[in-house]
């Protein structure tokens, strides 16, 4: 039991020591390669309102995303009824 307890003691002395090592903070690391992203042609089609929707499936990360853009036409006040 003695040993046991000595030796879980200098694990942790042991443990304290390696944690104390500086690290140089200084200096960026260097940035890994880019990864290649590639996507297939999307599927396109109009919905009944006019919208257009593009559809690209990627089945390897459960993630949906949504980007709408409207464009809007410019009005003066002599435009209004």
């Amino acid at each position: 039991m003695k040993k046991i307890l000595i030796i879980a003691i200098a694990i942790m002395a042991m443990q304290i020591c390696f944690a104390q090592i500086k690290v140089d903070r200084s200096k960026k690391p260097a940035a890994g390669p880019a990864p290649i992203i590639s996507f297939k042609d999307p599927v396109t089609f109009t919905l009944p309102n006019g919208m257009t929707v593009l559809v690209v499936e990627n089945h390897k990360i459960p993630k949906v995303g949504l980007m709408m853009q409207r464009s809007f036409l410019s009005f003066s006040t002599n435009d209004l009824p």
